[in-house]
Order: structure tokens, then C-alpha cells, then sequence
């Protein structure tokens, strides 16, 4: 996300500096002019997902993530990830973590889990290890982008 706006920031600067910071605005009845590619991408240009080992990072954890000896996973999905698989997190800062897995993901959420769990189950209720207590929203993978926020979590019950 940071990068798209990056990007669109760089475009309204550049696009007002072309027209000398005023604003375009067809007269009733004009036409607003069809910008055409000039050249079509050759293959090196275009990106695509290739099944390349990237490192995801996760920023904006609440304090409170890791309190009581709770672990943090991902369950990640799309593909070489297929319908879900779990990954564990590696903390690289209080506030953040990382885990490796192939650019072609679609989406992956984050679970707390109780302390000593290895693989979550989205089934085990109580105290028992596998347990969730919480988790954050879907969050859709954009090609390219590595870096997410997930400040947002919502508690998990199972049923």
C-alpha cells in the first residue's frame, strides 16, 4: 500500500507540476481525452507471480499480542498455498514479524494462539493448545507488496 501511494503521489506531483498546479476541467459538452499506451509491456516487464520465496512482514501487532506466552501464526491460502496452510511468525521487533512463503499467496490472516501451540486448530476450545483466541481479518495479498498492517484483531470462539 505504501508503494501504491508512493506511486500516486509521485503521479499527482508530477501531473500538477505539468499543468502548472491548476486543475483540468472539461468545458460542458468537451470530451475528456483517451490516453492510449504507446507500446505494449514486453514479458520482463510484466509481473506475475512465480513461485518465488518472499519474506511477508507484519507491522502495527498490538502490545499485547505475545501477553500470557501466546504464538502468533498465519493461515495463508491461494497458490502454492492451495485452499489454507498454517506458518509460523518470526518476530523481528516488538510490534512486527515475518514469515517466508512463495509470492503467488492470495490472502493469509493471523491467529493468537495459546502458548505452547505448534499448528492452531480452528476446533480446540478452552485452554487446550491449538486453541485461537483471536485473529485479525482477511487480508487480501497484492503482487509486489510484502508489508502489511494488522492492528485490527477480533476475538475467536470456536463452535
Amino acid at each position: 500500500m505504501k508503494k501504491t501511494l508512493l506511486v500516486l503521489s509521485s503521479f499527482l506531483i508530477l501531473g500538477l507540476a505539468a499543468c502548472n498546479r491548476k486543475p483540468v476541467n472539461p468545458t460542458p459538452g468537451q470530451t475528456t481525452p483517451v490516453v492510449t499506451p504507446t507500446s505494449t509491456p514486453t514479458p520482463s516487464e510484466v509481473v506475475t507471480p512465480s513461485e518465488v520465496e518472499v519474506t511477508y512482514t507484519v507491522t502495527d501487532l498490538p502490545d499485547w499480542i505475545t501477553n500470557d506466552g501466546c504464538v502468533i501464526f498465519a493461515w495463508v491460502w491461494g497458490g502454492s498455498a492451495g485452499n489454507g496452510k498454517w506458518v509460523s511468525l518470526e518476530f523481528t521487533s516488538p510490534t512486527s514479524a515475518s514469515f517466508k512463503l512463495s509470492d503467488d499467496i492470495t490472502g493469509f490472516l493471523l491467529a493468537r494462539c495459546v502458548s505452547g501451540t505448534t499448528e492452531p486448530n480452528w476446533q480446540t476450545k478452552g485452554n487446550e493448545v491449538g486453541r485461537i483466541y483471536n485473529q485479525t481479518d482477511d487480508i487480501t495479498v497484492s503482487l509486489g507488496v510484502t508489508t502489511y498492517s494488522c492492528s485490527s484483531w477480533k476475538e475467536y470462539n470456536p463452535s
